[in-house]
């Protein structure tokens, strides 16, 4: 975790000081406490079928219910594990008001067999695998030949049983509602749930509404429920953080002098790629080990971690921890797919359907974007003095660019090296050791080593001439760097970075639906078998929620369902089925 401060009028320095360093070590230690009594949370993951082919996409939405709101998870951990509980796919999701939304793209490398959509946050691993969310669903890869043989169910303990849980019944609640039975293909299909007498004036209902083809395989399946709500434990595991504000990434120091681990060594993690750039600070426990509390970032891309400030950041090494449950701690399902002949032709069908839409609709079906940057300033906020270099003349080196026009910066020549030193003109002082020089947010060692950069791949340049504090650290000020590619690549000049693939939040991905000029060009098929996706279903006594989807030119039943979540945690679902006369 960390904690900055930046002092721009600092008079009372020592006192200043012992307040930061006092806040910054309540912070790390109610970060560390083991979070024992916490109150049992709970996840819920809806998703739009049971069964899916290899080349589609899984749409689902998480919901957290159980904690007080105040420390309620801000991150969902959702993976789909195969019938080995060997996580496939994988993705960290950023809950919003105790919901969040995700979707997985199956590769069609992934054979047939049964699957396991499991959910859970950091503070279900505190309390233990039994409280996760699994959800038992199909997969057919129709490249190769399903097996054949029965089904079961396998929990984390090893044993064969059949899951259970419960849903409740809502039509006493909600009411489904369409505009007609039967559609012809590319035809408006209009929706509305309405409430029912059975629906108390004071209860919300909020969830997501979908509408899907259902094959007769996803019809009568036994053995298994939809939703599965686990009970909490009072079973703790040791090194888990709860995460109220943010995702926490989890590193480990090593030292590389007798390879063990190295306490009370003060780190930097840096994300690049986040908008704005990612600066936070750590020092490593007595175990080795170093925590960050992460905000912003989003998509795949790169961590980088060093030592720093260190005269010798060289002489450690990282490890990072996976945020995911260890495979010991993941419940999930086993079993084989039973198809038969009939199974056959209908599979045949979806995949043409699968295929056509991967080729005609790559594009839009895989748009996707992240939540609105609600604030654009890095760490250290507004800086004083900014430059974006292409608005000035472009210099060839960067002590010209420092000389030319950047302000209360100065260059010097000491014994044969180029040095810098920044002014603090407000307290009348130079200073010309200590500064804080960073590459996409990234400190460099020896921040001399600046004048060896490439000005050409700079796209911004910020001044803090202030003293300013980074952790338990303080700097006389900062230099900020910014790249067009917002990668790190300065490691001639600093060697001494780790860096990491490691993703950020899911982008969401875009749900398509076609626009009416595709829906007019009748000689590219459409042939979706998940016509509507969408979250964010408010419904009250007094409220009704309308919405809209076009039919395809895949005939058959389809399934109009809502799926929610009562104001006591309790999931329920009311569906409605429709017919669809495609070409």
């Amino acid at each position: 975790m960390h904690l900055t401060v930046t002092i721009r009028y600092f008079y009372k320095p020592l006192l200043s000081l012992l307040f930061f360093l006092s806040a910054g070590s309540q912070v790390l230690l109610a970060q560390q406490e083991p979070a024992r009594d916490l109150p049992a949370e709970k996840t819920v993951l809806f998703a739009d079928k049971t069964f899916y082919l290899a080349g589609e996409i899984i749409w689902f939405t998480a919901h957290l219910s159980g904690s007080p709101a105040s420390t309620r998870s801000k991150v969902a951990y959702v993976e789909l594990l195969n019938n080995q509980g060997k996580a496939v796919l994988q993705a960290k999701i950023l809950m919003s008001d105790n919901w969040g939304k995700g979707s997985f793209y199956l590769p069609l490398t992934l054979p047939t067999g049964v699957y396991t959509l499991l959910a859970y946050t950091a503070s279900q691993q505190i309390t233990g695998p039994e409280t996760f969310f699994k959800k038992r669903i199909e997969i057919v890869n129709t490249l190769v030949r399903p097996v054949q043989g029965s089904d079961s169910v396998q929990t984390d303990q090893g044993t064969t049983a059949a899951e259970t849980g419960e849903v409740a019944d809502a039509a006493a609640l909600l009411r489904i509602e369409t505009n007609k039975e039967t559609y012809s293909a590319r035809e408006k299909i209009e929706i509305n749930i309405s409430p029912s007498t059975g629906l108390d004036k004071n209860q919300l209902i909020k969830g997501t509404l979908s509408v899907h083809y259902r094959p007769h395989e996803e019809v009568n399946r036994n053995g298994f429920t939809d939703f599965v709500v686990n009970a909490s434990s009072e079973s703790v595991r040791a090194g888990i953080t709860p995460e109220y504000d943010g995702h926490v990434v989890t590193a480990k120091v090593i030292s590389n002098w007798n390879q063990q681990p190295a306490s009370g060594v003060n780190c930097v993690l840096s994300v690049p790629s986040a908008i704005p750039f990612g600066f936070y600070t750590g020092v490593s426990d007595s175990e080795g080990i170093v925590k960050f509390n992460i905000k912003g970032y989003f998509g795949n891309g790169q961590v980088l971690l060093k030592a720093f400030p260190d005269k010798n950041p060289s002489s450690y090494t990282f490890e990072i921890v996976s945020p995911f449950a260890d495979s010991a701690h993941k419940p999930y399902f086993t079993g084989k797919i039973r198809l038969n002949d009939i199974d056959s032709a209908e599979l045949i069908r979806r995949s043409i359907a699968m295929q056509a839409g991967n080729i005609y609709f790559q594009k839009e079906l895989n748009n996707f974007s992240a939540p609105p940057v609600k604030d654009s300033f890095p760490f250290f906020g507004k800086a004083e003095y900014s430059y974006y270099l292409d608005d000035y003349k472009r210099f060839s080196t960067m002590e010209e660019v420092l000389r030319e026009y950047v302000r209360n910066i100065t260059v010097s020549l000491r014994n044969g090296k180029l040095r810098m030193s920044i002014v603090d003109e407000k307290n009348l002082r130079t200073y010309d050791d200590g500064i804080l020089v960073m590459i996409d947010g990234v400190p460099i060692t020896d921040y001399n080593n600046i004048f060896n950069y490439d000005p050409h791949k700079v796209k911004k340049l910020q001044v803090v001439p202030l003293l300013f504090l980074a952790g338990q650290h303080a700097f006389p000020g900062v230099v900020s760097l910014e790249t067009y590619n917002a990668t790190f690549d300065a490691f001639d000049i600093d060697n001494s970075v780790s860096v990491f693939e490691y993703d950020g939040f899911q982008l969401q991905r875009d749900f398509f639906s076609p626009s009416p000029k595709e829906r007019d060009n009748l000689r590219i098929p459409d042939y979706r078998t998940t016509l509507l996706w969408t979250q964010g279903v408010d419904i009250t006594a007094n409220r009704k929620y309308s919405a809209e989807a076009f039919a395809s030119d895949f005939s058959g039943t389809y399934l109009v369902q809502f799926q929610g979540i009562l104001a006591n945690g309790e999931p329920v679902r009311v569906e409605k089925t429709i017919e669809i006369k495609g070409k």
